[in-house]
């Protein structure tokens, strides 16, 4: 027999090994792994049948010509196969089912139409292979252009490849270019050698490598909790979102995982929310489970029913602790119940996009809505319910604008300070202010604070701003005169992230030093939630400026986060006392009997006591009944720009000192 089929018999075998495995492992019903697994049995039965054909020319008699013909058919359509069948996977990496374009069909209809007709008439025709009168076997003219159909199909999916190498990864990358280039240079050897069977084994290993890398099953597999991976949803989703059809997710957030660490141990815990894992997918009927981040679980549910179907089925489960036996273990047992947050994300595709720069809503923006909704979800030991609806979307929508909006103000420092008057009922008149930092969105209106300011903090962008707004302060300070307006001091906001940097004192000093600002003109506001939250690090922070002569502030006093005797340990130069309490003191006589005597305290301690969100002339006299030094709010003046500031500051000393 002439032919050489050895690495026909390796090829064979790899795959062999390859499909065992693929069948071994926890299949993920990805649109790529049907199209792997039919290349695998395909090029398997491709390469068998060039083995059984290279026996079959060999040793058959002649009379037996006609099942030698179809044979060598069957081998040559399988054979070719492959590179569509390749193409196909290709494609398969770069876009989504959905995605699949008309030009795409037309090149694999119009190579099928006549690779087919080519094959399967060729005993009669003998285009593409013929035999011999004595039996032997030959190929006819159209055998070239089927190596040259072969080459077609793999040089076009190195040009896929290329084209749309922004959706792919490194490895990738390199593991398509491989499978191109070796497949094409054994197609380029078997053409001038067709007696060394070369183009399977080199197949084999192309698949071989893919499977490795590409189709790695473990890729897919959330080695925690045993449950399909994010990639595995990412692969999922990103189908469904094209295919413009019904699709729901199903959201469950486990949400007293650190009570079950803490009470069982860290190991227990994951074993124990990996067996509730396993049993919770086995109860619903969509058993595809996918762990997207932490311990946040969805399931995909085609239809409303299987949705709906799917949330009763998990709220049956969760009324049942869960048991599990433990071995090499002092706990032999564990027996706890596990509590969740039930979200439904509904018909994704009714949601438009989040960002309008873009055609539709996409795969990163599908979990962090999740995340957005997750994260703003309670955690207690009671099971929840709550739809992720348009309203839902409009919110993070919101939140997205706006953290664009902060990013672009913090690059461009496009911030803006306006500053309210502080108005002292001793003297009746003006004798300080408050910087206030504000953002305009892209229509021209303000951002409230209270909406960009926790953004910031979140992604650390506060650092930068409270630069900025110290920067801002300090230079108007100095170019407006402000003593002259009869203003002594302005009060510059201080966050607690600012106060853990390392150097913080000296950096802050540094910003005064360098506008020449008088360092006893500079007050930093903190707010009373900063002395609970870390109540030696500010103290630290607080002594180390004071040594600088600037003096500190205490904003929101009332809101319940601090006592009396540690806000009297910091010495602060001025109490702020909260809007809420201020207003709480009016309504109720109990409440002004608590106002009086914490103001009494603050100035016994040689504080002054400020009250905020003064905004009528009988609060501002009643304060004034009990002791208040300082008034704040829109009864004497609202937050202004600096140029409006300077003008009312004009007008009010023109007015009342002239």
């Amino acid at each position: 027999m002439p032919y050489e089929i050895h690495f026909d018999v390796s090829g064979t075998v790899i795959i062999l090994i390859l499909l065992y495995v693929f069948f071994t492992y926890k299949r993920f019903p990805a649109w790529r792994n049907r199209v792997y697994f039919l290349l695998l049995i395909d090029s398997l039965v491709a390469i068998m049948l060039d083995i059984a054909t290279c026996y079959t020319n060999a040793y058959l008699p002649v009379s037996m010509i006609t099942w030698k013909k179809l044979l060598v058919v069957f081998q040559i359509l399988t054979i070719n196969f492959i590179p569509v069948l390749y193409y196909i996977f290709v494609i398969s990496m770069t876009h989504s089912r959905m995605e699949l374009s008309r030009s795409h069909l037309i090149i694999i209809g119009c190579v099928l139409l006549y690779e087919l007709p080519a094959i399967i008439l060729s005993p009669v025709t003998r285009f593409v292979m013929y035999f011999g009168k004595d039996g032997s076997y030959h190929h006819g003219p159209g055998m070239e252009f089927l190596y040259l159909i072969g080459l077609f199909f793999l040089i076009l999916g190195l040009y896929q490849i290329i084209k749309y190498s922004k959706r792919l990864n490194g490895q990738q990358i390199s593991v398509s270019v491989f499978y191109t280039l070796a497949n094409s240079t054994a197609i380029i050897v078997q053409y001038f050698n067709p007696y060394l069977l070369i183009t399977g084994f080199a197949c084999a290993i192309s698949l071989f490598l893919m499977y490795l890398t590409l189709q790695n099953p473990l890729e897919f597999i959330d080695s925690t909790t045993g449950t399909y991976s994010r990639e595995a949803f990412g692969e999922i989703i990103y189908n469904e979102v094209d295919s413009n059809k019904y699709c729901s997710l199903v959201v469950l957030q486990i949400t007293n995982i650190e009570a079950i660490r803490r009470q069982f141990g860290m190991e227990n815990g994951y074993y124990l929310v990996k067996e509730f894992t396993k049993r919770l997918t086995a109860v619903c009927r969509n058993n595809n489970l996918f762990r997207i981040f932490g311990y946040c679980y969805v399931f995909i549910c085609r239809d409303k029913k299987e949705a709906f179907g799917e949330i009763d089925a998990i709220l049956d489960f969760l009324k049942t602790p869960v048991s599990v036996d433990l071995k090499n273990s002092v706990i032999s047992r564990i027996e706890y119940p596990v509590a969740a947050n039930l979200f439904l994300f509904e018909n994704i595709q009714e949601i438009q996009h989040v960002d309008a720069a873009k055609p539709r809503i996409n795969i990163e923006d599908i979990i962090s809505i999740i995340q957005f909704v997750v994260s703003g979800a309670t955690g207690h030991n009671e099971i929840d319910f709550t739809y992720i609806d348009k309203n839902t979307i409009k919110k993070y929508r919101d939140k997205m604008t706006i953290e664009r909006t902060v990013q672009e103000a913090i690059k461009n420092e496009s911030f803006e300070v306006f500053l309210q008057p502080i108005f002292d009922l001793r003297s009746k008149t003006f004798v300080g202010a408050e910087s206030l930092i504000r953002l305009k969105g892209a229509d021209g209106v303000y951002i409230p604070p209270s909406a960009f300011i926790p953004e910031a903090e979140q992604s650390g962008g506060i650092l930068e701003i409270g630069n900025i707004s110290l920067k801002k302060t300090c230079q108007f300070m100095k170019d407006a005169d402000i003593e002259s307006l009869g203003i002594k001091v302005v009060n510059v906001n201080l966050s607690m992230i600012q106060c853990m940097q390392d150097g913080i004192v000296n950096h802050l000093m540094n910003i005064i030093e360098s506008y020449g600002i008088p360092k006893n003109m500079i007050q930093f506001e903190i707010t009373e939630t900063m002395v609970a939250d870390d109540a030696d690090r500010l103290a630290e922070v607080i002594k180390e400026l004071a040594e600088e002569g600037i003096s500190f502030a205490l904003d929101d006093y009332g809101m319940g986060y601090s006592n009396a005797a540690r806000v009297m340990h910091y010495h602060f130069a001025e109490v702020k006392f909260d809007k809420s309490l201020v207003d709480a003191a009016e309504k109720d006589t109990g409440n002004m009997i608590l106002l009086k005597h914490l103001m009494s305290m603050v100035k016994e301690a040689g504080m002054l006591a400020l009250a905020e969100g003064v905004e009528t002339a009988e609060t501002s006299a009643t304060l004034e009944s009990i002791g208040c030094d300082l008034i704040q709010g829109y009864y004497y003046a609202k937050p202004m720009p600096c140029g409006k500031f300077v003008e009312f500051m004009k007008k009010w000393v023109a007015e009342h000192h002239s």
